[in-house]
């Protein structure tokens, strides 16, 4: 294992003394190596009955793909490597439960070989496994990484657009959902010709056999995206969104084709309405990219006269428990004269259904090309703040970018107005994004909101080099952040997008977790660092 020491996060600038008590922040670390050159994000759950979360590691070895769990020692307070296991090639892709709180009925009993931190307490019968799930081209295959003798189990056996029988590389799809609000698990898999849904029911078996597990299966009309080219067709799965449209408290399927929004309402708890219900938007809005529209003839758009508008995002914006729109619609009038804005229709609640009007609510824009958004409640009002991305691409800024290999980038933070909904510019920083023109690949800076201290206000981090982090703190009140920043050093990777948070001991406070990839030197491949606040 290479550490990196306990020294490794250094206060770096001195300026911040005069910032108060509750705004500072001293950091710790523990660096954990795999066994093999990490290739995924590292996924987080209760997948042994260990307090706190276990990490799962996946990545490779001459080729081969590889699986590491590491969980809490009690003797060293630590993440310890608990098992280590090859990866069959017949795997394609992965998805895990542990976001949506599913999975199987655990006791008490601590891991075998590793002592457990007592100060996070101890597992009971009410807790519940979370579980990874692998796809091949006919199955589902369940991890059960106690089972010493046959840790991958097959769970299901499925539809899927996929025919290989074995593959190079391992994707994460977003196949496992929670389609019926129960206790376990469903699948969502598409086809040539929709979407199939496995939803789980359980039924009572015999007295020996206890309650048994089983799935129902649907195909629902969700058709792909086919594009037909001269000596091959293309199949994209159509974006669809799981949200309550008709305020039952169950969740449905909706999806947009040709500017219609199509909803398939849930019909009990293993049931969705066949044939989809039209609720009316802007027949502008599309369900997929610009990019990937095609002109009647089958070629490009073109991009001297760009208007379009494809819907992003489905979800509770102003938190009035009402399904909101979040549609990008990218502009230009030539390729060095484009633009894009986030455009959000506050859904309004009728007694019959969700209604959506014609024009926006509001828009979020910015000076620049806008990026990715994100949306995230930063003051716990139930309102949700929006984190944006902004870039310039003049012709000006593109050659001061090959001159000097980077290109200033501008954070912004909008916020909600509780009376009408709309989003006005709270806060602005800058970061930089750097690329290279000998390899035609370009870094990502390190944009990240994350509760460090367990205040229940969001810490706003930044990368300030390729070895520093700022961190502006979060505080109460309309700012929102601090304004002055902490800085730590570390080793960043090229790749911004390759640090994550999650709140690993359930301790209200989040930790960050670094990777490093292939951009990066060859000596952090294996490593995952985990940054926590003491």
């Amino acid at each position: 294992m290479k550490e990196l020491g306990k020294t490794l996060l250094i206060l770096a600038m001195a300026s911040v003394a005069n910032v108060s008590q509750a705004e500072n922040l001293s950091l710790k670390s523990q660096t954990i190596s795999a066994p093999f050159s990490i290739s995924q994000d590292p996924i987080r759950g209760n997948f042994l009955p260990n307090p706190g979360k276990e990490i799962i590691l996946l990545g490779e070895n001459d080729g081969k793909g590889q699986l590491a769990i590491f969980a809490v020692d009690e003797r060293s307070g630590q993440y310890e490597l608990y098992r280590h296991l090859p990866i069959g090639a017949q795997f394609f892709s992965f998805d895990s439960d542990a976001e949506l709180d599913f999975s199987i009925d655990i006791g008490s009993e601590p891991t075998p070989g590793l002592e457990l931190a007592s100060d996070l307490g101890s597992a009971t019968d009410s807790e519940r496994l979370n579980r990874l799930y692998f796809l091949t081209s006919d199955q589902i295959v369940e991890l059960r990484p106690e089972d010493s003798e046959s840790p991958f189990q097959p769970r299901l056996d499925i539809d899927s657009i996929v025919i290989k029988s074995s593959s190079n590389y391992l994707k994460r799809a977003n196949f496992v959902r929670d389609l019926n609000q129960d206790t376990d698990p469903d699948f969502a898999l598409a086809d040539f010709n929709g979407i199939n849904l496995y939803l789980s029911q359980r039924q009572q078996g015999t007295a020996q056999e206890g309650e048994l597990l089983s799935y129902k299966h649907q195909k629902l009309p969700v058709l792909p995206i086919v594009e037909v080219f001269e000596s091959s067709v293309s199949y994209t799965q159509r974006k669809w969104f799981l949200v309550d449209m008709n305020q039952d408290k169950r969740s449905d399927i909706a999806w947009v084709n040709d500017g219609e929004l199509l909803v398939h309402y849930a019909q009990g708890e293993n049931e969705f309405n066949q044939e989809p219900s039209q609720v009316a938007i802007n027949q502008q809005i599309s369900g997929q990219n610009w990019w990937d529209t095609r002109n009647a003839d089958g070629s490009n758009l073109d991009q001297s006269k760009l208007d379009h508008k494809n819907l992003e995002r489905m979800d509770d914006i102003d938190g009035d428990g009402i399904t909101d729109l979040v549609v990008r619609h990218s502009t230009s009038s030539g390729v060095l004269d484009r633009s894009n804005d986030y455009q959000v229709y506050l859904g309004q609640k009728t007694e019959q259904a969700i209604i959506y009007s014609q024009q926006p609510t509001t828009v979020l824009a910015s000076e620049g090309t806008v990026g990715d958004i994100e949306f995230v409640d930063l003051n716990q009002d139930a309102r949700q703040e929006v984190l944006v991305s902004s870039f310039d691409i003049s012709v000006s800024q593109i050659i001061g970018a090959l001159l000097s290999g980077s290109v200033d980038q501008d954070v912004l933070i909008y916020v909600q107005d509780k009376q009408s909904g709309s989003f006005k510019q709270s806060i602005s920083k800058e970061v930089e994004l750097t690329f290279s023109l000998s390899t035609g690949k370009s870094g990502a800076p390190v944009v990240k909101l994350a509760d460090l201290n367990g205040d229940g206000y969001k810490e706003l981090i930044l990368s300030a080099d390729e070895d520093k982090l700022k961190i502006y703190a979060g505080v109460n009140g309309d700012k929102y952040i601090a304004s002055k920043a902490q800085k730590f050093s570390l080793p960043l990777p090229q790749n911004g997008v390759l640090l994550s948070s999650d709140d690993l001991n359930l301790d209200g406070k989040e930790e960050l977790l670094v990777r490093y990839g292939v951009e990066d030197a060859e000596q952090y491949h294996d490593d995952l660092v985990i940054i926590s606040a003491k």
